[in-house]
Order: C-alpha cells, then sequence, then structure tokens
C-alpha cells in the first residue's frame, strides 16, 4: 500500500485523516510555520480517490475529502471502503519551504481531545490540480537530527529537500472526482 504525503493544507488535512495507516511516519510538535500565517489553496479543497497502482480499474477506492474550514485550515476525510461510515477526519495547514509544500495534519479526536504532534508531508498537485501526490517523510532520518524547535525543523527540510532519505518509499496517489 502507499504511503501519504503532503500538499499544503490539504495535505495537512490529509495526513491527519490518514494517522492510523501512517504508522513508523514523521509525527512532531514542531511545525514549519505558524499556523494562524497560513492561507487556503483553494485548489486543494474537492473529493480524491486514491488510485491502488496495483489496480488501477479497482471499483472500491479510499476517498479523501479536503475542505476549507476558515481560509487558513483544511478539514480533511480519509473514508476507506470497507469503512464507509468511520471516516478518519483531520484538521490542518500547509507551509511552504522553498517552493514545495507540506502539510501539518493533526487527527480529530472523537472524544475531543487534541494531540500533541501533528503529522508532516510532503503534497503537491499535478495535471492541471486533477492529481493530489502525497509524500510521507521518513521518521528514521529525523531520529538522529535533535529536531527541538520550529527553526531546526525548517533548516533541516530546506537542508534536505531533493534527499530521497528523508522520505518514505513511494507516495501516494489520488485523483480527482469529478463533478463534485
Amino acid at each position: 500500500m502507499t504511503r501519504f504525503m503532503t500538499l499544503r493544507t490539504l495535505g495537512l488535512v490529509l495526513a491527519a485523516a490518514l494517522v492510523p495507516m501512517l504508522a513508523g511516519c514523521f509525527e512532531t510538535k514542531y511545525s514549519l510555520a505558524p499556523s494562524d500565517t497560513a492561507t487556503v489553496n483553494l485548489a486543494y479543497v474537492g473529493d480524491f480517490d486514491v488510485v491502488d497502482r496495483d489496480n488501477p480499474g479497482a471499483d472500491r477506492k479510499t476517498r479523501i475529502a479536503i475542505r476549507n474550514l476558515d481560509g487558513k485550515h483544511y478539514l480533511v476525510e480519509w473514508t476507506e471502503p470497507d469503512k464507509a461510515d468511520k471516516p478518519t477526519r483531520m484538521i490542518g495547514f500547509t507551509a511552504e519551504v522553498k517552493g514545495v509544500t507540506f502539510a501539518h495534519l493533526r487527527s480529530l479526536a472523537d472524544d475531543g481531545s487534541i494531540p500533541d504532534t501533528h503529522l508532516l508531508m510532503r503534497v503537491e498537485l499535478k495535471e492541471n490540480n486533477e492529481q493530489l501526490v502525497l509524500h510521507n517523510l521518513h521518521k528514521e532520518f529525523f531520529d538522529d537530527k535533535n529536531v527541538d524547535s520550529d527553526a531546526k525543523l525548517r533548516r533541516i527540510i530546506e537542508e534536505n529537500l531533493d534527499d530521497s532519505a528523508m522520505y518514505d518509499d513511494g507516495d501516494m496517489l489520488a485523483v480527482r472526482v469529478q463533478g463534485k
């Protein structure tokens, strides 16, 4: 199964929705930018179906729904075909690092608790905003980096944007649902 990556706020929301499936992905209490300075990129808003690259014609697809909450944050719902009545919900925002978008996604717990950390992933739109590509950051890459501040996290990300070791293998591709 492919993993999830980041796109700005959409990516963040997506990441939050994907938390149960992202064991081993990079979670942190630090951010690449303050959430109150974030802005929603409306190109990320919509419904996307995750493509199973091993079986692209599969009828049952995981659905990602991304919505604009307040102009700064996204609401992301991740719905597995076998759990249509129990979507995973996340709130997120995006931040740019040298022109690359990263999503910060925090899960929305049923009990109302707020997690101390958020998932950080690289996100991008392709094919005239019809495809969403998510790249998880590789947790082990950060284990020896002693990330202890927002500034240090940003510096490490900036210095390693093109280092494949910073990312999990593979990515996740989702295609925009037409008519939504």
